[in-house]
């Protein structure tokens, strides 16, 4: 499955269907929390830029190192140089400990097909599902805090897995003093919930992928140079699946 991101949207392609990422569809499908629209109203834009760029470098790093830990059962940390970051890794390590986790499957690249009472593709990567000694749990990892509208994330994944799941938990490190802590938020889903993300697939306005600009050069008095790729066009281009974690 190829991963196409342009102008900050992501979608996701496999054998000529293009599939929504999960977090672009629950993020446009629901009202922006009143925290974050005040966050906004209150800072400038370079700002707000510049702090959502370093939280999402931060959190890609921390998912990296998660990963890891996961992968091989153990993480050097000898070149963390970042005492926050080894403090929320060693708050994510206590969580291992307490739970118990026993990793199903690791950064899994999940898509659901269009049905009648889900009516839209969508695609995302899931953090971890995992045996725990509470039940099977599908688990995302957060940097920052953790929002309503990750019930909704989980729910997705949930589809997309299509397999008995006992919990929603979304993880976030927390900041300790004198042991390692965190938030596990369990989520409680109910039929309700699942009457609003049907309503939510079907009232949602998918928007398709579009063309990305390509410029090779501009010169004074010359016409420039430039291409306008298509979706289709660029993944065929690609020589490999193309795989970011965000």
């Amino acid at each position: 499955m190829y991963q196409y991101n342009h102008k900050g949207q992501r979608w996701y392609y496999e054998d000529g269907k293009w599939y929504t990422s999960v977090t672009n569809f629950v993020k446009n499908a629901l009202p922006t929390p009143i925290h974050l629209l005040k966050w906004y109203k209150d800072n400038s834009a370079e700002f707000i830029d510049n702090t959502l760029k370093e939280t999402s470098e931060y959190g890609t790093l921390m998912h990296a190192y998660i990963e890891e830990l996961l992968q091989h059962g153990s993480l050097d940390v000898s070149d963390i140089q970042d005492e926050t970051m080894l403090r929320h890794l060693t708050g994510i390590a206590q969580f291992f400990y307490d739970y118990e986790v026993e990793p199903i499957s690791i950064e899994n690249r999940l898509k659901h097909d269009a049905t009648n009472s889900y009516p839209l593709n969508f695609a995302g990567t899931v953090d971890l599902i995992a045996n725990t000694n509470k039940g099977v749990a599908i688990i995302d990892f957060k940097s920052g805090n953790i929002f309503d509208n990750h019930k909704y994330q989980m729910m997705c994944y949930a589809l997309a897995y299509a397999k008995p799941v006992d919990h929603y938990i979304n993880v976030r490190p927390k900041e300790w003093r004198t042991k390692p802590t965190y938030e596990a938020k369990h989520w409680k889903v109910d039929e309700q919930d699942w009457k609003k993300l049907q309503a939510m697939c079907i009232l949602y306005e998918e928007e398709p992928p579009k063309a990305r600009l390509e410029v090779s050069q501009i010169v004074l008095n010359e016409q420039p140079t430039y291409n306008l790729i298509e979706p289709e066009q660029w993944i065929n281009q690609q020589t490999s699946e193309v795989d970011f974690v965000i």
